[in-house]
């Protein structure tokens, strides 16, 4: 069975079901001990995001608090993507067309050049150029300027009409210096970090939740 990221559990629809369920049980109990409403905003997403409950605390000393309601969760600092996106790039836009949104899914199609991966997919390669969609009408990455190194962020294609695109554009973070510059809270709110401490957290990150053996755990409480 696929879950909502289109990626392969190795469980039947049964087993799925059962897993989520003691996933969601575990959730319960743990916001109980820590005090937080119940599948509040920043712990809906993650069993979609495959957090892993036997690491919270390790994610935490890593930089990463999954509890920062103030922050509203997942996603929401420079190294939450580390759990959030299919891929992170260094790279440059260097083609941008506008395309019809009815027949393929997409206002904008972008063609990237990946010079550097910071967490990988199987779908792209260092020194590949990919073409990618982008489905926002009016969000300012429409117009992302060409020829210049960022960080950029990528989604896997969902429910698409146009399967030449398997992956979508999402984010663009400049790269000044030494460090990246974005609005990773608030999309007017610009904020900045080092370049390398970056690739250090998503990198400590991804290593802790090792989010591959996901499906492979049983979240199922173990009483002591």
């Amino acid at each position: 069975m696929l879950d909502n990221h289109l990626r392969n559990t190795d469980l039947s629809i049964k087993e799925f079901v059962k897993h989520k369920l003691e996933y969601s049980n575990r959730v319960i109990d743990i916001s109980r001990k820590r005090g937080f409403k119940i599948f509040s905003w920043f712990s809906i997403g993650w069993y979609d995001n495959r957090i892993n409950l036997d690491k919270l605390e390790e994610l935490q000393v890593a930089g990463f608090d999954v509890f920062r309601d103030k922050e509203k969760g997942l996603g929401n600092n420079f190294e939450g993507v580390a759990f959030t996106k299919e891929a992170i790039v260094i790279g440059e836009v260097i083609e941008s067309k506008n395309i019809d949104m009815n027949t393929t899914g997409f206002y904008t199609k972008f063609k990237i050049r990946v010079d550097e991966i910071i967490k990988s997919s199987n779908l792209i390669k260092v020194n590949d150029i990919i073409e990618i969609g982008y489905d926002n009408a009016i969000n300012k990455y429409k117009h992302v300027e060409k020829n210049k190194k960022g960080v950029i962020l990528l989604t896997k294609t969902l429910n698409k009409k146009d399967n030449g695109f398997p992956l979508t554009f999402y984010r663009f973070w400049e790269i000044n210096e030494d460090k990246i510059i974005g609005c990773p809270r608030h999309p007017i709110t610009k904020e900045s970090m080092v370049l390398n401490e970056f690739k250090k957290r998503v990198n400590e990150l991804i290593l802790i939740n090792d989010s591959d053996n996901f499906y492979k755990r049983s979240w199922k409480e173990v009483k002591k």
